[in-house]
């Protein structure tokens, strides 16, 4: 018996052994790690969004047909359903946004179309604080001659009872502000304050208006209001921006130094200092040169002094050049041509009257930058009529209202830090909720099919996940993409422009209260030729023209897009362009805007920080200043 029971036993555990194989190699679809964790995370905020691989490694295809996922856990990125062949990869994104106080655990489950499902584990912490955070201004205000520099100060003290605040990042835009007086990571002390000073240094004549953005461990993100008017110079000087654009080492580079206030022509020299090497400052005011790649990375100072060619005054003013390390994008090519006769691009709203290969410029009809009359009065009145939501749709007066941003992974990264400064600018009216609903691969196309995955991501994630409701939806800001061109202008735009067309009439579907759609721009996308096939250049540049196109159609009454209930049924919201930010690199646009290498992340496609800063800078401009935006995007 028990020479038998040995047996049973060894082939009880052999028959185990066998069953455990068979079923991890049943085991089709597995996560990428084992676990996602956020740490004390501040009840109100959210914690860095954490992406994770789902893979295929069974032998036959499967569907990820749809999730569940704890309350606290929120999905920021990806799609159901969601088919995988044989050894494929998908991604999810998830964040934590705590609204209880203390350790919080979860799952993460994908119900798989075989039957089966798999289960990630998640933990946070919701935390809170005693700490509390006070502004001696909100706002800041400014009117300067242009070319020179005026400062304020303001003051950020901790209010609270017993808990320190750290101070962690700290993002200004646009660039025409400064932020100095305080190293960042800055940590206040109960009863404690820190002085910060904030210059104005206006580079050109006309307003701006932009935020600034703290982010701190223990409290909610805070902010201040920016505003600066710049008129004309009335004596000699350097207009230039202290702090120039961003070098490469190795690589060319080229921008016009500026004077402002000079009775005739300007003649330039350096009176201290030395360029790296390989950059020359011609007379003209022209820097430029091949930067040696054996110089080291860092600032670069030097005195520029402008003379008076008819008054023999002069002018100086000590600029800094960084000059950063070599990234993989193309950084030679700080310009491109590939207009008809392989002429230098130029931005639609420089572009004017002219054309690209026979289709006209201009933002609007006939070259255009200004928006019809009619076409505005309409836009003002939506806006004056919007008003607070509730959940369902109805007006409340402790309701919200949102402006979703809609496009690719490009998008998502301008929307992004557009959202954070706009989120906490002392400015913006308090009911409105700005919402990032961009995604990677949430193209234009993806957009025109109604009951796309990607509508799905949006209606049923990324609104929520902002604490509103589809119904709760007022405004859009689009950047229609598709991601790839066969270089077939303009049968490829024309086909751009039918997918924003339809996007419009579908986001009026998903969203039952938009009134106000606006449409933006590609950034410059040079650096990523050679390296990235995701609508490199001239492809980013003639993006524009599908918006145009479909702008250009409601201006011209297609039935198709109306929103007006006077002239029949309303099949879109009343559309507009918000920010053009496209620029030909280097060379800059007539507003100023420039890119540089330095801008970009390493695929040259999407912006870094120092790019978003400038895209979010054009957005937050826009809709700080329209006439058809003002009304409900500024507290009153």
């Amino acid at each position: 018996m028990r020479h038998s029971g040995t047996v049973i036993r060894s082939f009880l555990l052999a028959l185990g052994f066998a069953l455990t194989l068979s079923s991890v190699a049943q085991a089709q679809v597995v996560f990428g790690v084992s676990s996602l964790s956020w740490g004390n995370i501040l009840i109100g905020r959210t914690g860095i969004s954490k992406s994770v691989s789902v893979t295929n490694k069974g032998t036959t295809a499967i569907t990820i047909t749809g999730y569940t996922l704890t309350p606290g856990f929120q999905i920021t990125d990806g799609v159901f359903p969601t088919g995988l062949g044989t050894s494929i990869v998908t991604h999810y994104s998830i964040q934590f946004a705590p609204t209880t106080r203390g350790s919080q655990s979860g799952t993460f489950t994908l119900n798989i179309s075989n039957g089966t499902t798999i289960s990630l584990p998640l933990t946070g912490i919701g935390g809170t604080s005693n700490a509390k955070q006070s502004l001696s201004a909100t706002s800041l205000n400014y009117s300067q001659p242009v070319g020179t520099p005026v400062s304020q100060t303001f003051t950020v003290t901790n209010n609270g009872a017993g808990a320190t605040f750290k101070i962690t990042s700290l993002t200004v835009i646009p660039s025409q502000f400064v932020v100095s007086g305080q190293p960042i990571p800055l940590s206040i002390p109960v009863n404690k304050s820190a002085t910060f000073t904030v210059t104005f240094n206006p580079d050109s004549v006309g307003s701006f208006t932009g935020a600034i953005n703290m982010q701190a461990d223990n409290v909610l993100d805070f902010g201040v209001n920016l505003n600066g008017t710049s008129n004309a110079a009335s004596a000699l000087t350097v207009s230039s921006p202290p702090s120039l654009p961003k070098a490469t080492r190795g690589f060319v580079y080229q921008y016009n130094l500026a004077a402002a206030g000079n009775g005739g022509g300007v003649t330039w020299g350096l009176s201290s200092g030395s360029l790296p090497a390989g950059l020359t400052l011609a007379n003209n005011g022209v820097l430029s040169g091949t930067i040696a790649s054996t110089v080291s990375t860092g600032n670069y100072t030097f005195t520029a002094r402008a003379t008076d060619n008819s008054t023999n005054t002069s002018a100086s003013k000590l600029l800094t050049l960084a000059v950063n390390a070599v990234t993989n994008a193309n950084c030679a090519n700080i310009s491109y041509s590939g207009g008809a006769g392989n002429t230098p691009l130029v931005p639609l709203d420089d572009l004017g009257t002219g054309n690209y290969f026979g289709s006209v410029g201009g933002l609007y009809l006939n070259g255009s930058n200004t928006m019809p009359a009619s076409h505005l009065t309409d836009g003002t009145t939506f806006a004056s009529q919007i008003q607070p939501l509730d959940a369902n749709g109805k007006p409340s007066v402790t309701g919200k209202y949102a402006l979703v941003g809609l496009g690719p992974s490009v998008t998502l990264d301008e929307v992004r830090q557009f959202a954070q400064v706009a989120q906490s600018d002392p400015a913006k009216n308090p009911s409105l909720v700005v919402v990032n609903g961009g995604a990677g691969g949430e193209t234009a196309g993806l957009l025109s099919a109604y009951g796309s995955t990607y509508w799905g991501l949006v209606v049923n994630n990324l609104i929520p996940n902002s604490g509103v409701t589809p119904n709760q939806v007022v405004a859009i800001y689009l950047e229609g993409i598709d991601g790839q061109s066969s270089g077939n202008f303009p049968n490829d735009q024309a086909n751009l422009q039918n997918e924003i067309e339809l996007t419009l009439q579908n986001a009026l579907l998903y969203f039952p209260n938009l009134k106000l759609a606006y449409l933006g721009s590609r950034a410059y996308a040079g650096f990523s030729n050679g390296v990235s096939t995701i609508d490199p250049e001239p492809y980013a540049y003639e993006n524009a023209f599908g918006s145009k196109w479909a702008i250009g159609d409601q201006l011209n009454g297609l039935a198709a897009l109306n929103y007006n209930p006077s002239n029949g049924a309303v099949l879109a919201p009343w559309v507009g362009w918000a920010s053009y930010h496209w620029a030909n690199g280097m060379t800059p646009k007539d507003s100023g805007l420039l890119f540089t290498c330095q801008d970009f992340n390493s695929d040259g496609t999407h912006t870094g920080t120092d790019g978003s800063n400038k895209t979010a800078a054009t957005i937050l401009q826009f809709f700080k200043t329209d006439l058809t935006t003002t009304p409900w995007f500024l507290a009153h």
